[in-house]
């Protein structure tokens, strides 16, 4: 057996015909699913491991197996693990959410709020019932949630139920549709 180090993150192993009797390994073993080929490439790993001048302590390993003639030759690539330290989630919006605003004051303060900070690009509707306004985007991109959080400020009520939007889009009167902070918000900045 001869362990070469080919790099920094890559090394060599080469098996002889003798090695791979050794090992009780034949070409039709060497496959990632048969468990005894796992346990042969374990301890080839703890032999180079102690050959090789780099740690192979918590990496990831990538293996390629070349055969030849008078025997084999492993491929072993080896790369950093993710970190098992704590992970961060970024809870995204998803689907329609529908503000409830009581005035049309409220409402044109805050699609002129919204346009100021620059939401209007913002995609979604203004519907008109029974003396309310609701205003139902679809939030997407890295700062979706400034413009919800700004829109929270002005309602009085907030939903992503399916159901209460389909009804007031079904019995609501359209005041905007499209881009309504650019229309309104435009207006009133």
């Amino acid at each position: 057996m001869n362990i070469r180090q080919l790099s920094s993150s890559r090394f060599i192993i080469i098996l002889s015909k003798e090695d791979m009797g050794a090992f009780n390994l034949s070409i039709e073993k060497i496959h990632s699913q048969d468990r005894e080929f796992q346990a042969v490439m374990r301890r080839l790993i703890a032999i180079a491991g102690d050959r090789v001048s780099f740690s192979l302590k918590n990496k990831g390993m990538y293996i390629e197996t070349l055969h030849r003639a008078e025997g084999c030759m492993l491929v072993v690539s080896v790369y950093p693990k993710r970190s098992l330290g704590r992970r961060r989630y970024k809870i995204k919006e998803s689907g329609s959410v529908m503000f409830t605003i009581d005035s049309a004051d409220a409402l044109t303060d805050c699609m002129a709020q919204l346009y100021k900070n620059g939401f209007g690009g913002l995609r979604g509707e203004i519907m008109y019932i029974d003396g309310r306004y609701c205003v139902i985007v679809s939030p997407g991109g890295q700062r979706a949630h400034l413009a919800l959080n700004v829109l929270s400020e002005y309602s009085v009520d907030r939903t992503k139920e399916k159901i209460k939007i389909a009804a007031a889009r079904e019995h609501g009167a359209v005041v905007a549709a499209g881009f309504p902070v650019m229309r309104i918000g435009r207006c009133f900045a």
